[in-house]
């Protein structure tokens, strides 16, 4: 059973069975799904609710995979959390904080490789991924959320990883951001818990 978590690791009263359920849902149409599915295709994988403490807001994140073939990574293949989607980040109330997420397996203490990220001299198997909310603020919002990337840059994309806006059928943003990863390396499969850090920048 996935677990979902934010840091410190602080649980929610009469919210663990609802999140339990939610994600056991998520799981089982994974299963459902995988003999149809080929490869590229972006399916939900699960979804939990976070406390950012620094601005005393809640936010949703939901996982999304993509289905890569063995020998992908030298590995035997699957299905690979490929994208983040964040959802109801109040980037006004955040403004000026600092956002990171990793993925863990249940029982080991360090991050899962997350994706191949840019550094100042090529690239690293990046454990997390980071949010910055500016401090200056859009009245649409949707630009107002940035990435840093492992090499400490503020990035919207870079190549190896990307961050937009989300929009509905009428074309307005509709509060969701999606982190998007070119080269994803966390394995659906191995992941048991999302973690949450927040920090004033």
């Amino acid at each position: 059973m996935i677990e979902f978590e934010s840091v410190p690791r602080r649980r929610l009263r009469r919210k663990p069975v609802y999140l339990a359920a939610i994600a056991l849902l998520a799981v089982t149409s994974v299963f459902a799904a995988t003999s149809s599915l080929t490869r590229g295709t972006a399916i939900e994988y699960g979804q939990g609710v976070f406390q950012v403490k620094v601005c005393d807001t809640w936010i949703g994140i939901n996982l999304k995979t993509i289905l890569e073939p063995s020998g992908y990574q030298s590995g035997p293949g699957g299905y690979y959390v490929n994208q983040l989607q964040i959802i109801g980040l109040d980037s006004g109330a955040c403004s000026g904080s600092n956002l990171q997420l990793s993925l863990y397996t249940t029982g080991n203490s360090s991050p899962l490789p997350l994706f191949v990220g840019t550094t100042a001299t090529g690239t690293t198997q990046a454990t997390n991924v980071t949010m910055s909310v500016n401090t200056s603020y859009y009245a649409s919002r949707k630009g107002q959320v940035e990435l840093i990337n492992p090499a400490g840059t503020l990035t919207r994309t870079d190549g190896n990883e990307r961050i937009t806006p989300d929009y509905d059928s009428n074309n307005n943003f509709d509060g969701i951001y999606n982190i998007i990863f070119t080269t994803p390396l966390a394995l659906a499969s191995a992941v048991n818990t999302i973690t949450l850090q927040s920090t004033a920048q």
